[in-house]
Parts: structure tokens; sequence; C-alpha cells
């Protein structure tokens, strides 16, 4: 018994050695789970002002034969609109849970950089390799902070031995992840890989330890700026 109790004792002062620690304060007042909450706040404010039932909408959804025109502007656009309130509110719940566990890897001003880079990076895979003429949402991004947090756990985990147990947890997140939007006629499959296997390689990449406030703020006004060209291009 007295060797069992031992064991135990080691087993326990192990778990409790990798344990997090937990952040105190309240849950709005975190930077990682408050960039992500006005992200996704941010997405129902555009959705309100340019969403289908405006006059502008069909210049801001990515539509093939506009962007082969010129108008690359839809491919930043059409990431911040959505075509019906269940496809916002949807998008929203998931960039509030993914946004928040990117943020926690790598800041809340790169976790609005990567979705944006990643976002890009599914409208373009759709647009090469598919025959998708319409398509709008920011799922691709999604996709994208799913890999950034993914591949930063695969880089960096909490148990340096232990790289087994992120890998499977990111295998598993993806497997349904796609489940749920597979089924949907209108999902984007293309888009939503594209911005995973960026998004994958970003986080692989990010250093373990975040980036300082200034760079994250100067990222995150690089983002706004972006965003802003892409919505004023196509507005009156």
């Amino acid at each position: 018994e007295y060797l069992l109790s031992q064991q135990y004792r080691e087993d326990l002062d192990r778990h409790q050695e990798w344990r997090p620690a937990l952040k105190s304060g309240p849950l709005l007042l975190q930077p990682a789970f408050a960039a992500s909450l006005s992200f996704a706040a941010l997405l129902a404010v555009l959705y309100a002002l340019f969403g289908p039932h405006t006059s502008v909408y069909r210049d801001l959804i990515f539509h093939g034969p506009a962007v082969g025109a010129g108008e690359l502007w839809r491919f930043v656009s059409a990431a911040l609109l959505h075509a019906d309130l269940p496809h916002l509110a949807g998008n929203a719940g998931f960039m509030l849970v993914l946004g928040w566990a990117a943020a926690e890897c790598v800041g809340g001003g790169f976790m609005l950089f990567f979705w944006l880079l990643t976002a890009l990076s599914g409208f373009i895979v759709s647009f090469g390799l598919s025959d998708i003429v319409n398509t709008v949402g920011s799922s691709g991004g999604l996709y994208g902070l799913l890999g950034v947090a993914g591949g930063h756990g695969i880089r960096h985990p909490r148990r340096p031995a232990d790289t087994r147990r992120p890998r499977l947890r990111v295998f598993g997140a993806v497997v349904l992840f796609l489940a749920f939007t597979a089924f949907s006629p209108r999902a984007n499959i293309y888009a939503h890989v594209g911005g995973f296997v960026v998004g994958l390689a970003l986080g692989y990449i990010s250093p373990k330890e975040k980036a300082s406030g200034a760079w994250q703020a100067g990222v995150c006004l690089l983002t706004s700026l972006v965003c802003l060209y892409g919505l004023r291009m196509a507005l009156p």
C-alpha cells in the first residue's frame, strides 16, 4: 500500500506540474476572449449593414466572373459577409470558440491577421480549383484558425514528450468540423480545406511565446485597413 500511495503521489505531482495556470479576472477582460468576441460581434454588425437585404450585397460577395475581371476586393469583402442569419449565427459562434483558441496561442492581433490570410487563401483555392460561381462567408478563415491552434499545439505541446495528443485533437476537430458543414449544399469545401492547410502551417511556424503588444496592435491595424479597403472598393 505504501508503494502504491507513493506512485499515486508522484503521478499527481506530475499532473499538477503540467496543468496550465488558471487566469484570474473576468473573462471579458481577457485579451484572447475579448478579441474573438469583438470580431464575432463585428460580423453581426457587417451583416446588418451589408447583408443580403441591402443593395450592395451582390457587389461584395465572391463572384467568380467579377473576380476574373479584376474585382479583387471581393476576396476580402466576401469573407466578412454571410448569406443569411443561420449562416451568420453559426460562423459567429465558431469564431468565438476558434478565435479564442487561436488567440490564446498567437495573440489577438495575430489571430485576426491569420484569419484574414487563411480566408483569402481559402477563396484563392476555391477560385482556382472549383467551378463555384458565388460564395460568401468567413468559414475559410475559421478553418484557418482551427489550423493555427492545431499547428501551434503540435509544434509546442504542453508536454514536450507527447506530440500524439495534439495531433489527434486536431484531426478529430477537423473531421467533426468538416462533417458539420459537408452536408450543406452551399458549403465551400475547397475554401475550408485551403484555409485549414494554410492555418496549420502558420500555427506550426509561429513562436511559442506571443508577440509583444506593439506587434499585436500593428497587425490588427493592418488587418483592419485591408478589410476596410475591401469594403470601400465595392461601395458607391
